[in-house]
């Protein structure tokens, strides 16, 4: 069997995660932009029944974008972490084969999350006033004013534009890492590399969903303006001619001794039906236009975003299982335990160790719903660092995992509980974990996905009194799906603000 060929520069390795780190904190900024014009640009498709036609389905297809647009500033921030964490670990390997014992270098800085907004307003709303003269035909036209605001809609389209350019750059400039990275030699360049392709790909697709959105709303803005114009010439014909009649009406009338204001008045009605009944023929053109733009673009987009949000997501998850491995629940020990220094509590293990300890704490788990191996691990490396796991197995007495130094002494306790029950099931469970801790450790909790879990952990600390509460003080509590995902880390006995 051959053996694999490594050859890695670490300056060149480590920029290719940088460049991936750049593309994530630039596509951060686009998204924050365009979310910040839609806000401002909010109800531009009017209430009328044309109006909300267009606004769910565009809706629907704006917040899949920007959903995915957020998950892509976090899978390029992750495609650094995962490269920049690549590098290190041959500049480590590369450390200990030196003879003259050259340090260790300084371990890469994780990516800041990106805490990025995805709330985005409807574009159904109020839109723009009636125009003058509409009040006399509206109840006989049988429609509501077309209020759509088209400059507006014009504003947001620019935005997407913009947006869908800035992707498309951004994306151009991935290939920068992707080449530094690309000139490395070892197991696992093929699969970064491709990774890195594939974000790359992803973006793009974005960038070109952001273009068809912008030109959704241009295209309706432009239906508008041709529907507002013949209203509008319709309204303003029917008011000259009004005032003409009056005109003439009012010369007859000494004449006709009040059959020129009857006779008037029957001509005004008629003028009226006819207005209102060409006023109708328009919006039914508008809303027949409208239909098709929405079934020619906005609704395949949507069967387009959806799974490239999915694909990315699954991806995003799955990276942060991955990154989970090298680092503790939430990035951050508990601030009462002590900082050690060393190997990660389960990088102590052997293999053999690693696999036999998952093994225990999964046997020693809820059977209905067992813990999952990725929680497994994470326990066995929630330990200070320096330290080794010790599980205590089925029907051991004390927490189920131990942290011992060298010296053999317990330095810190981690009890595990799966939950697939409720609030009163977690209240109960918490409680046992807490004394099994002895009231100093950390209660690993895994729930299915999308739990409350702050409603779970505001439901145990308002059954309590600030003194009985007081006890937990020193009980972090971690909550993670089965996939690994923290889902929320709290102190037990800090009241969470409602």
């Amino acid at each position: 069997m051959s053996v694999p060929i490594i050859l890695c520069k670490a300056k060149e390795y480590h920029s290719a995660g940088e460049a991936f780190g750049d593309c994530a904190t630039e596509s951060g900024s686009v998204h924050s932009g365009l979310v910040g014009v839609l806000t401002a640009n909010a109800g531009m498709a009017g209430s009328d029944s044309t109006g909300e036609d267009w606004a769910r389905p565009y809706d629907e297809a704006a917040k899949l974008a920007i959903a995915t647009s957020s998950q892509l500033v976090t899978a390029f921030g992750q495609v650094r972490e995962l490269v920049v964490n690549g590098a290190y670990n041959h500049e480590v390997a590369e450390a200990k084969a030196n003879h003259k014992e050259v340090p260790p270098p300084p371990k890469p800085a994780p990516t800041p999350p990106a805490n990025l907004s995805q709330e985005v307003p409807s574009a159904q709303g109020h839109g723009i006033p009636e125009p003058f003269g509409w009040s006399i035909i509206k109840d006989i036209v049988g429609a509501l004013w077309p209020n759509g605001d088209q400059d507006k809609l014009r504003a947001a389209g620019t935005a997407w534009h913009i947006a869908a350019g800035d992707f498309h750059t951004i994306a151009g400039e991935a290939s920068q890492g992707i080449t530094l990275l690309s000139k490395q030699k070892s197991v696992e360049i093929e699969t970064a590399v491709q990774t890195s392709k594939d974000r790359q790909s992803d973006l793009n697709d974005l960038g070109d969903a952001c273009q068809s959105l912008g030109d959704a709303c241009n295209e309706y803005a432009n239906h508008l303006d041709e529907a507002h114009k013949k209203i509008i010439e319709e309204l303003a014909e029917f008011a000259a001619e009004a005032v003409a009649g009056e005109v003439i009406f009012a010369i007859l009338a000494p004449f006709t001794a009040g059959i020129s204001e009857a006779v008037g008045n029957s001509a005004l009605a008629a003028r009226i039906a006819m207005k209102a009944r060409r006023v109708a023929t328009i919006i039914g053109e508008l809303a027949t236009k409208i239909g098709t733009l929405i079934g020619r673009a906005v609704r395949p987009l949507i069967e387009k975003l959806k799974p490239l949000f999915e694909k990315v997501r699954q991806w995003v998850e799955a990276a942060k299982t991955k990154l989970g491995k090298t680092k503790e629940p939430g990035g951050k020990e508990p601030e009462h335990w002590p900082k050690g220094k060393g190997k990660d509590s389960f990088e102590a293990l052997s293999e053999e160790e690693q696999r036999r300890l998952k093994q225990e704490l999964m046997t020693d788990s809820n059977k209905a719903f067992p813990l999952s191996e990725a929680n497994a691990e994470k326990i066995l490396r929630s330990g200070p660092p320096g330290t080794k796991a010790e599980v205590a197995g089925p029907g051991g007495a004390g927490a189920d995992v131990k942290f011992v130094d060298e010296a053999g002494n317990v330095v810190a306790r981690t009890e595990s509980k799966a939950i697939n029950g409720g609030p009163n099931s977690f209240n109960k469970e918490l409680s046992h974990a807490s004394k099994q801790v002895e009231y100093e450790g950390q209660v690993h909790v895994q729930v299915p996905e999308g739990t409350k879990v702050e409603e779970w952990m505001h439901k145990f600390q308002g059954s309590r009194n600030d003194q009985q509460l007081g006890k937990y003080s020193k009980v972090d509590v971690v909550f993670s799906d089965p996939a690994g995902n923290v889902l929320g880390k709290y102190n037990a006995g800090t009241r969470i603000p409602r």
